[in-house]
């Protein structure tokens, strides 16, 4: 599987994190950062 990562800018005051994976069109891969700093995948489907 071949992941290309294309960062989006992140907005002040939030924790979320988005990248955008070529897996499938229209799959975009969300991480999610908590207040203890670990990061969590989530892929969202549009």
């Amino acid at each position: 599987m071949i992941e290309q990562h294309s960062h989006v800018p992140v907005q002040k005051g939030t924790n979320l994190f988005t990248a955008d994976v070529s897996l499938t069109p229209g799959v975009y891969m969300v991480l999610v950062q908590s207040e203890k700093g670990t990061l969590t995948e989530r892929f969202i489907v549009r």
